[in-house]
């Protein structure tokens, strides 16, 4: 919903029933899977939690407005020039910070085993490169609230990774066995829609580029006509 708005306040979106349907499906899904998942935890931090996720939530949405905003045209190459310039300057000012604190004794890099430090950059490569630089072009030919919520769609694949791999403490409760397939299938529904919704705005721009085009006289003849007559 932030991005929607976002995206309204700074791209110009236009907000139609279709998109508000869609995000609040996506959104009300993943409360009833939330809730399917998390029905044994202890909610004595909820408050907190759910603050920190409205901020967080806060921050993606101007994060992803604005680099839509500044990447404007669909060149492959620009989100990977993009990221290789955050990760450039990220490793210019972190590397001197962690070097300090290994000086000072604050970490321990030697203790760290060879294996982290493969897993770590097996994430990293996986999780901030591939998955950044494929959802940086999905904002760029869909667009910021498009992209958004095609990312909830790994909450159906999580869950259907749990099924695959073992056994989730989810399936011992019909409630949360409900919550789960309801909460799926409105994800998937409302991704879906936000989908056909950028189908139809752009096809309807395009037929409507057309018409223009056709009921616009063209001079070039008369222009040439003209000339030849001078």
């Amino acid at each position: 919903m932030f991005t929607l708005l976002a995206s309204a306040a700074v791209l110009g979106e236009k907000i139609t029933p279709v998109k508000i349907s869609s995000v609040a499906a996506v959104m009300a899904g993943t409360a009833m899977v939330t809730l399917a998942d998390g029905s044994g935890d202890d909610r004595s931090h909820s408050l907190a939690g759910d603050a920190l996720v409205l901020g967080s939530a806060m921050c993606y949405s101007c994060y992803t407005v604005m680099m839509r905003r500044q990447l404007q045209h669909d060149d492959p190459d620009t989100p990977a020039l993009f990221f290789g310039s955050i990760g450039l300057l990220t490793a210019l000012l972190g590397l001197p910070v962690l070097v300090g604190c290994q000086i000072l004794g604050l970490v321990d890099l030697r203790a760290v085993q060879p294996k982290a430090f493969g897993l770590a950059g097996i994430n990293g490569v996986m999780d901030y490169v591939l998955a950044d630089y494929t959802w940086a072009r999905a904002a760029l030919l869909l667009g910021p609230t498009a992209a958004t919520l095609g990312m909830n769609v790994q909450i159906p694949i999580a869950t259907l990774g749990d099924l695959l791999l073992g056994h989730p403490h989810w399936l011992d409760s019909r409630l949360a066995v409900a919550l789960t397939v309801a909460g799926t299938v409105s994800i998937l529904a409302g991704v879906f829609g936000i989908n056909l919704a950028g189908e139809s705005s752009s096809s309807g721009t395009e037929l409507g580029s057309q018409a223009v085009d056709e009921h616009v006289p063209s001079h070039e003849p008369l222009l040439a006509a003209g000339g030849e007559e001078a």
